[in-house]
């Protein structure tokens, strides 16, 4: 009896500490709308972080914005696969790998992905990357957004990146261009 007991509130602990609230912006204030995307299909934490000028990875209690990945999220609710209406869904992208969300309008917002691939063959693996990067800026109120986090070819090898696209009406139809207002921070905290 004592181990049913002992196993299931292990169990119980285990449930509650992977489901979290998530990041959420107050009732009265004005938002934009983000969708933040990862290709990579390995999970890809996204956390808010609040340190300026580098990559702080303590989780913020309420900082979580999404837990993504094809395979994420089997025990709990992680925010992965949110939709809000937002133009131009990534349907060529899992759903699990995306999710949509209000953000605060008017001020800065800095959040980072955190995320892992394979590099090998299906046979073969030769090892793990772990890649984190951070996108900050500042929402304008009614604005649609997308940060997507992948891995390209930079300066002759594999490395993760971000970018954050606007998604804008132009002749009565919606299309992505790269903001020009975003910072891109790749350094950790020391």
């Amino acid at each position: 009896m004592k181990l049913k007991i002992i196993s299931t509130l292990s169990m119980l602990f285990v449930l509650t500490a992977c489901s979290t609230t998530g990041y959420v912006v107050a009732p009265d204030k004005e938002t934009a709308s983000l969708r933040i995307i990862s290709t990579e299909s390995g999970n890809t934490p996204v956390w808010i972080d609040k340190t300026e000028g580098c990559i702080n990875h303590d989780f913020l209690p309420g900082g979580e914005i999404a837990v993504l990945g094809a395979k994420a999220n089997l025990m709990a609710d992680r925010q992965a696969g949110r939709r809000i209406g937002m133009p131009l869904y990534r349907s060529d992208v899992h759903e699990k790998q995306q999710t949509e969300l209000e953000v605060e309008a008017g001020v800065p917002i800095s959040f980072y992905f955190a995320g892992v691939w394979v590099d090998g063959t299906n046979t073969r693996i030769d090892g793990y990357t772990y890649c984190v990067k951070e996108v900050d800026f500042t929402p304008i109120s009614g604005a649609n957004y997308e940060a997507e986090y992948f891995v390209d070819n930079i300066d002759g090898k594999e490395q993760c990146t971000i970018k954050l696209f606007d998604i804008v009406s132009e002749n009565g139809n919606f299309i992505k261009k790269e903001n020009q207002n975003y910072k891109l921070t790749t350094e950790p905290c020391k």
